[in-house]
Order: C-alpha cells, then sequence, then structure tokens
C-alpha cells in the first residue's frame, strides 16, 4: 500500500487520485514481475542443485562422500551452520553419526553412536513421517541440547531418509537462528530428500553390485585352484 498524505485538506484533485491508480498500477505490475523472475531464478537454482545430488549419486562410491560432495550446494538452497547425516545400527537401539558438515559439536563427531537420539523424545511418531519436521534447540533432551547450544547452534530441521521402504537414518539440518527454519524450509527439505533417497538407493546397490563381484571372483579363483 502507499500513502500520500497533505497538509492541505482537500488537497488532491480528480486528477491526481487517477495519477495514483496509474502509478499503483504500474508498480503492482513491476512487483509481479519480480516475484515471477525471484520465483524462477529460484526453481532454476533448485534444478541445478537436484542435478548436481543426481550427477553425485553416479560419481561417489560411498554415503560419507555423496554427502561431501553435495554439502555446498545444498547451503545455496537452505541456510544452515552444520548438517548431519545419522544412520540408525541394524538392532535399531543405537543411532550413529555417519557425516558431519560445518559448525564442530564437542562429543558429537563422525563416528559417535547415540542410543535413540531422538526418536523416543522429540518425535516418538517421526520415523513413520517422510517429510521434515524442525523446532528449537533448547526442546532437544538437556544435554544434547546443551552440546549444541554450546556452539551456537539454536535450532534444527531433520528428515527421516527411507531406503527401499526401510528407514535407513535422518538427515539433520541446524542453524545459529531461533528461527533458523520455517515452513517454506520444510517443504523445500522435502523436495531435496525426494531426490536424495534415489542417489543413496543407488550407491548403495553400486557398492553390493562391487561387493558381490568380488566375492564371486574370489570363489572363482578359488575354484580354478581346487
Amino acid at each position: 500500500t502507499i500513502v500520500f498524505w497533505s497538509k492541505t485538506e482537500n488537497k488532491f484533485s480528480e486528477r491526481d487520485i487517477a495519477l495514483v491508480e496509474q502509478l499503483g498500477a504500474q508498480i503492482s505490475g513491476a512487483v509481479a514481475i519480480a516475484v515471477q523472475h525471484s520465483e524462477l531464478r529460484r526453481s532454476i537454482n533448485e534444478r541445478v542443485i537436484f542435478n548436481q545430488i543426481s550427477k553425485s549419486a553416479t560419481q561417489t562410491v560411498s554415503i560419507r562422500d555423496f554427502f561431501e560432495s553435495i554439502s555446498d550446494h545444498l547451503s545455496t538452497l537452505i541456510q544452515y551452520e552444520r548438517l548431519e547425516v545419522i544412520s540408525l545400527d541394524s538392532d535399531i537401539k543405537t543411532d550413529r553419526i555417519e557425516f558431519v558438515h560445518g559448525t564442530p559439536v564437542s562429543g558429537l563427531i563422525e563416528g559417535s553412536a547415540m542410543p535413540r537420539l531422538f526418536r523416543d523424545v522429540i518425535a516418538p511418531t517421526w520415523a513413520d513421517r517422510f517429510n521434515a519436521i524442525y523446532g528449537v534447540t533448547s526442546k532437544m533432551p538437556v544435554a544434547l541440547a546443551n552440546q549444541y547450544k554450546q556452539a551456537g547452534l539454536e535450532s534444527w530441521m531433520c528428515v527421516p531418509i527411507h531406503l527401499n521402504e526401510q528407514l535407513y537414518g535422518y538427515l539433520f539440518l541446524h542453524s545459529r537462528g531461533t528461527e533458523g527454519f520455517d515452513h517454506f524450509s520444510v517443504e523445500l527439505f522435502g523436495r531435496i530428500l525426494s531426490y536424495i533417497n534415489p542417489a543413496i538407493e543407488h550407491i548403495l546397490a553400486t557398492v553390493n553390485s562391487e561387493r558381490r563381484t568380488k566375492h564371486n571372483m574370489v570363489l572363482g579363483e578359488i575354484g580354478a585352484e581346487i
């Protein structure tokens, strides 16, 4: 809204009102075009990043290398200070930090094992959801909240990673802002996940295929010697 004020009573004439209406129409059109251009740039940027995610899946041979290659690209879409990839052990009783990018947190490094990190405390049903959730660090379990807050991280966003309809783990982003993430971030994070899941499946399938190939080669060599 644009408002014109005058100290003189009845200052504005019909002509003035008509000119203001024309100005408003022109400004509205310019704003609409600017919004369209902004949305177009954002859409193009998303597609570039999504293509990079898919490309990285064909060029890396481990989940850690994959996230290492895309971490900086993700930060151009969603601003964050720390990214964590956490997997579930096969017994589903512990979690393990597979990859960390960004702000270091004391005691939470790659390879760290943690008992049921958030699954039973913050969001008991999160594992059944495919969409992201977000919150503030102060609502985390006290011990973890203190570790993240000491590093200056005040909010987080998380999305579960499902592979072949099985829960693999989850991807966390942390921010220094108390309102670092919002509904737009959640929606975008969900779209990102739709590219990350197939990428991880491809990497694991490639690794398993290479492992089987090597195993069969060893068996063939043993058979030849016998």
